[in-house]
């Protein structure tokens, strides 16, 4: 016996809007939590909470990637349950671009420390003058309220104004 149930939304009790299907059968959920931010630097970037300063924000579905606060360039966990994460950015072995050496990037849990680390880093060699796109997309199991932030460990992430080459971070709950 085959059971059919003709619904095009689904709410919670308080007429939130969870879940939409469309005439042609595509499933889409308004409210999962989302981001994508730009770090909006002027210069290459070295440090703790790479995306703790001055921001683009494309978009941040539910407001959970912190802006402003103690999580700030944080992505907060609403939720225990799978995410996907990503970062991007391109490698810079110096502020001036004249050394070689080992970009080394890392995805932090709940501080910004070598200990915090989470998942694998994303690394790669850079030369003098040269720029290595870095990208590590990887799915974590967080725990409500985790907060998940962006560390360069070791080298820069190259950033410029004049350019659309600067690090992004962005990512969403998988379920």
């Amino acid at each position: 016996m085959t059971s059919i149930i003709k619904v095009n939304n689904i709410q919670n009790s308080s007429g939130t809007s969870a879940m939409t299907i469309d005439s042609s059968g595509r499933l889409l959920t308004p409210q999962r939590p989302a981001f994508s931010v730009e770090a909006n630097l002027s210069s290459p970037y070295q440090g703790v909470n790479l995306f703790g300063s001055t921001l683009k924000v494309n978009f941040n579905v539910g407001g959970h990637f912190a802006t402003s606060g103690t999580n700030q360039g944080g992505f907060v966990a609403p939720v225990t349950g799978l995410y996907q994460l990503a970062f991007n950015c391109f490698s810079s072995a110096s502020t001036g671009g004249s050394t070689t050496g080992t970009f080394q990037s890392q995805f932090t849990k709940n501080g910004d420390t070598d200990s915090n680390q989470i998942g694998i880093q994303g690394y790669g060699n850079t030369s003098s003058n040269a720029y290595q796109q870095i990208m590590s997309v990887q799915i974590f199991q967080l725990t409500a309220n985790d907060v998940v932030k962006v560390r360069i460990k070791a080298l820069y992430a190259y950033a410029n104004t004049d350019y659309h080459t600067n690090p992004t971070f962005s990512g969403y709950l998988i379920g």
